[in-house]
C-alpha cells in the first residue's frame, strides 16, 4: 500500500511538472519583445558600455561590435535587467551594434559615440544652390545620405524634420566628412535650414537665409559699374 502511495503521488508530481514546462514553453514560444536597453550616451575614451536591459533577458550575453563586425566586447545581464560591457579598447568613431539571443528573441541595438563637436553647416545665401559643411566623423559612415531640409521658419521640432520639413536635395558624406548638397530650388530670404544624415543625426537649425547687407549691395553695384565704365573704355578707344 506504501509504495502504491508513493507511486501514485510520483505521478502526479510528474504530470504536474510536465504541465509546467509545456505551459513555460509555450509562453517562451509566444514571447513578448524585450524592452529596449538603456544606455547612457557614449563619448570617444570610453572602455566600458554600461545600461539596462529586459531583466526578462537575465543569464544572456550581449556581445558589442564595430562598423566592420569586430568584437569589441561581450556581458551577461543580471537579474536586475543591469548589463557591463567591458571594451577591448577605447571606443573611438562610428557605430556600436549590440546584440544577443533571448529565447525566441532577437536582441539588437545600435549606439552612436558622441564627438565632441556638433556637425557644421556653412550660411547660405539667398540665391545658393547648395549646402555645403562638414560632418563629425564620428557620426558617419563614408558616402553616407545627407539631406538638406528647409523647416518653415523653426516651426518643425528636430525630432519631426525628416517627416515634415520640405526636402530641398540630397548629398553624399565624403570620406574627409565633407559634404555638398545640390538643392531643387535657390535659397530664399527667410529659408531655415536643417541637415541630417540617414541614420536620423540632425545637425542645429541654421540662422534664417539673411537679405544681403546694404553694404555687401553697395560693393556690389560698385564692382558691376566698375565693370560697365571699363567695357565702355575699351569700346571708345577702338
Amino acid at each position: 500500500m506504501y509504495f502504491k502511495t508513493v507511486r501514485r503521488f510520483s505521478l502526479v508530481i510528474g504530470l504536474i511538472l510536465i504541465m509546467l514546462s509545456v505551459s513555460v514553453m509555450a509562453v517562451l514560444a509566444q514571447g513578448t519583445t524585450p524592452v529596449p536597453p538603456v544606455i547612457p550616451a557614449l563619448q570617444l575614451g570610453d572602455t566600458a558600455i554600461e545600461g539596462v536591459w529586459d531583466d526578462r533577458c537575465a543569464g544572456v550575453t550581449i556581445t558589442a561590435k564595430d562598423a566592420e563586425g569586430n568584437v569589441l566586447g561581450t556581458g551577461v545581464i543580471q537579474a536586475d535587467g543591469s548589463f557591463t560591457i567591458d571594451l577591448d579598447d577605447p571606443l573611438t568613431c562610428g557605430p556600436v551594434y549590440l546584440t544577443g539571443q533571448c529565447g525566441p528573441n532577437a536582441l539588437a541595438h545600435t549606439l552612436w559615440v558622441h564627438p565632441p563637436n556638433p556637425p557644421t553647416v556653412n550660411t547660405g545665401w539667398p540665391g545658393d544652390t547648395t549646402v555645403t559643411g562638414n560632418w563629425n566623423p564620428c557620426w558617419f559612415l563614408a558616402n553616407d545620405m545627407i539631406t538638406a531640409y528647409e523647416v518653415g521658419g523653426g516651426a518643425i521640432a528636430a525630432a519631426h524634420v525628416q517627416q515634415n520639413g520640405e526636402v530641398l536635395g540630397t548629398g553624399f558624406i565624403q570620406s574627409d566628412g565633407s559634404f555638398e548638397i545640390p538643392l531643387n530650388r535657390p535659397l530664399e530670404v527667410g529659408d531655415v535650414i536643417i541637415v541630417c544624415c540617414e541614420h536620423g543625426v540632425c545637425s542645429s537649425e541654421l540662422p534664417p537665409v539673411p537679405i544681403p547687407e546694404p553694404a555687401t549691395l553697395l560693393l556690389l553695384g560698385s564692382g558691376l559699374a566698375g565693370l560697365a565704365s571699363y567695357v565702355g573704355l575699351r569700346r571708345r578707344r577702338r
